[in-house]
């Protein structure tokens, strides 16, 4: 959904530039090298509670009445059939949708199980076939995986959206984004072979139910640099960051503000001297080839380790 100039569905650009022609042909558009998405958080539920009420169930709304989506208050089939149109005669090729084990959490919020309704409203969406859509798994706390079985659950509600036609191929094999590897890492018991044997076992899965191939990556901190001994190239295709935009001056810069609902992102901030949750940038970790956005070349050493021992 829209929000004056603001997105509010599509929070962050993604720029994808890759080594080797990107998208799949078809008789619709001619092959691409650079293909333009954003990602699709479908966290704008009606019950209540939700996101356009406070933490005393005040409505923000008022506060702010040059910022009512366009395109629907709500994510709903209505709003996401308006989306898809909007965005695909605007020059986006996909919509990267968050999707988050929601059957992890005990005892979860009301609304909680409409953050996955990106997905659901896409494959069923009649416009679906103006252009692509692929998953990022949101594998960040507190949706913890730990079990067998709570992945395979993961996997099982993946497979009827990796089938769809419209699901995004990069060189005929499907797309698809961990958000955090050193969430994987962690929630893994800090056993790599875990982490290794998971993404086999989608892998695999993918094969059997005939949907050929995958391309896989994963997320990593915006300062890290991955080199050939990083765990990133043993376990995934490409890497990205996810919080980091290209400034001029590169001086790292800690911004903090209060979390609240009555904070939203101020139009008058500037963006360009700070850095802020919008962009991506993508590099395959296999070639180790950095990933660019324009202005920038994330190529720098690790600033914050994380605690990761490939980090030490």
């Amino acid at each position: 959904m829209i929000i004056g100039s603001v997105n509010s569905m599509v929070f962050h650009l993604l720029l994808i530039s890759m080594i080797s022609a990107l998208a799949q042909p078809t008789s619709e558009a001619p092959k691409k090298e650079i293909l333009v998405g954003v990602n699709y958080f479908a966290g704008w539920w009606e019950a209540l509670p939700n996101k356009w009420h406070d933490s005393t169930g005040r409505d923000w709304r008022p506060d702010y009445p040059g910022r009512a989506p366009l395109l629907g208050m709500y994510n709903t089939q209505e709003t996401m059939d308006q989306e898809i149109r909007a965005a695909s005669g605007n020059g986006v090729d996909f919509f990267l949708i968050l999707w988050y084990p929601v059957h992890t959490i005990p005892n979860p919020e009301p609304g909680l199980a409409s953050l996955n309704a990106g997905v659901d409203q896409y494959v069923h969406s009649p416009e679906s076939g103006r252009m692509k859509f692929a998953i990022e798994f949101c594998n960040h706390d507190p949706f913890v995986v730990k079990t067998d079985e709570e992945w395979q659950r993961c996997i099982q509600a993946w497979l009827p959206a990796l089938g769809h036609p419209a699901y995004l191929k990069i060189d005929g094999k499907l797309f698809f984004k961990f958000h955090s590897l050193h969430h994987l890492y962690k929630h893994c018991g800090q056993d790599i072979n875990l982490c290794r044997q998971r993404i086999e076992s989608l892998r695999e899965a993918v094969r059997k139910a005939g949907l050929g191939e995958m391309l896989i990556g994963c997320g990593v901190s915006a300062h890290e640099k991955i080199g050939a001994g990083h765990p990133a190239c043993q376990l995934f295709e490409f890497t990205t960051t996810y919080m980091d935009v290209p400034t001029g001056d590169q001086t790292p810069r800690i911004i903090r503000m209060k979390k609240s609902p009555t904070m939203p992102i101020r139009a008058d901030w500037p963006m360009q001297k700070m850095r802020f949750p919008i962009s991506h940038t993508f590099q395959l970790a296999g070639t180790h080839a950095p990933g660019m956005i324009p202005g920038r070349v994330i190529s720098s050493p690790i600033v914050s380790s994380g605690g990761m021992p490939w980090n030490r």
